[in-house]
């Protein structure tokens, strides 16, 4: 980490302490005796997942969007798996939790303090919480974190053999499996869901499903091998993009690509989308034994991934530690229990500004549960009540690095992008007129005045 981010992180801790005040919400949700009765939860999260593959993934589309609210400007304030998955855990920004990084001092399963979580808040309130699949990177331990009725996590030693050959803790028991077609982890994950689901059906819940798809090497399960062979190649304006002058040097450093690169990402993302026709089955699966057992009306669902991923865009070759929207911007959708559809105006699209850090307030409140430490996520409850609520209009992205070049920090508000990084440079887009960040507005005379007012957005939320 450079000088200058420690100092910052430094300073940041210092302020809270002293004051005894982190920004954010706090215990928003509506008292006990006015909820509803408690629902029940179930969040599928992906890994590496672009915003634009959900068009793949049919019955995603029908149970979800269907009868859900699809967010299309949903991010993850940081792309990169750990950090984001600590966020969605605990609803506060990556410089908040500290976990800023995969791995190292600064990164990891053993950085994340699990004492105060989305399970911990949904246990006290009564619920029985559920988590099959990734925790956090670098997670082999028989530790079951707090909060948790059940525990079936994979185990991650730094290789990525997730999908076959693959260990799990059942509930402080190791598990081993192998490479046989019914041992593909995105099956077994949902075989083991729904069984869990079928052994108690008495007790509200929170089910977390999280599977490695579709990370690299983005596996298919055997039946899904070769059944987007025909897809065509995608080529949004931005990939291989010819003129990076404008960028930070670090773009500007990368070449452009060859076809035979090229041909590799597109292989990848081929392999990707029927990566994730397993996990479309896993969903459909765990909805069909909650129809089957009369929970279905009862129950919310939200289907979102841990960052984004880009395939060549700006030149950027299968990565996501970037603030360009191919890195930062997430499916997001929530579906409410089938017979309140009318009430939160589902199903719809919705435009505004979402971010991860609102899912542990929101879904706290939906249970009825109370966050105990200041966050800062809001609850989106309201707004899906009431899509003419007011709502945020900014959310702040960071990454941070030991190059200076990559980490940034940076404040998306309507219509437009700000992104600062630790060697000085800067970049602006106008995401209205430039959807695809081809022209960096930073350095034109015209934009000073939206520069300054950007700057200073992000210096607030930085405090």
């Amino acid at each position: 980490m450079s000088s200058l981010l420690k100092a910052r992180m430094i300073g940041i801790a210092v302020v809270a302490a002293a004051i005894g005040w982190v920004p954010g919400w706090q215990g928003t949700a509506r008292p006990a005796s006015t909820q509803p009765a408690m629902p029940n939860i179930v969040l599928f999260l992906t890994d590496d997942q672009r915003h634009d593959t959900l068009e793949y993934m049919p019955i995603v589309q029908r149970e979800l969007l269907g009868r859900g609210i699809n967010f299309t400007n949903a991010y993850a304030t940081t792309p990169l798996c750990c950090p984001s998955r600590a966020s969605i855990l605990t609803g506060r920004y990556a410089h908040h939790h500290g976990v800023l990084t995969n791995s190292g001092p600064q990164g990891g399963w053993r950085k994340f303090d699990d004492s105060s979580t989305l399970a911990t808040w949904m246990q006290a309130a009564g619920m029985r919480t559920m988590l099959l699949g990734k925790y956090l990177n670098l997670y082999a331990s028989l530790k079951v974190p707090p909060g948790w009725s059940e525990w079936f996590a994979l185990w991650d030693k730094g290789k990525e053999r997730k999908y076959y050959d693959y260990t799990v803790n059942q509930n402080g028991n190791v598990l081993q499996y192998g490479d046989r077609e019914n041992e593909y982890s995105t099956d077994t994950l949902a075989r083991e869901a729904n069984n869990l689901l079928r052994a108690d059906n008495g007790q509200p819940f929170f089910l977390y499903l999280s599977f490695h798809g579709p990370h690299s090497p983005a596996k298919p399960a055997k039946r899904d091998r070769g059944t987007f062979d025909d897809l065509p190649p995608q080529r949004l304006p931005s990939y291989n993009e010819e003129d990076v002058s404008d960028k930070p040097a670090w773009v500007q450093r990368l070449p452009l690509l060859t076809p035979d690169q090229q041909q590799a990402h597109d292989r990848f993302r081929r392999h990707q989308i029927e990566t994730l026709q397993a996990i479309d089955r896993a969903v459909g699966s765990v909805i069909d034994t909650l129809r089957a057992d009369g929970r279905l009306d009862s129950t919310w669902f939200v289907f979102m991934s841990d960052n984004g991923f880009s395939l060549g865009e700006h030149r950027l070759a299968e990565g996501k530690t970037c603030g360009y929207e191919e890195c930062v911007r997430i499916p997001l959708v929530i579906a409410p229990p089938p017979g309140r559809m009318s009430e939160f105006g589902a199903p719809r699209i919705d435009q505004r500004l979402m971010l991860n850090i609102d899912l542990a307030p929101t879904l706290a409140e939906l249970a009825g549960a109370v966050p105990d430490q200041v966050i800062d996520g809001v609850s989106i409850v309201p707004f899906l009540a009431d899509p003419r609520s007011a709502w945020r209009t900014e959310g702040m992205l960071e990454l941070w690095a030991n190059d200076d070049d990559i980490a940034f920090q940076g404040v998306r508000v309507d219509g437009w992008k700000y992104l600062r990084y630790e060697n000085g440079e800067q970049e602006l887009y106008d995401l209205d007129a430039d959807p695809f960040e081809l022209s960096n507005l930073a350095a034109s005379p015209d934009h000073m005045a939206r520069l300054a007012e950007l700057v200073a957005r992000l210096e607030a939320l930085t405090r």
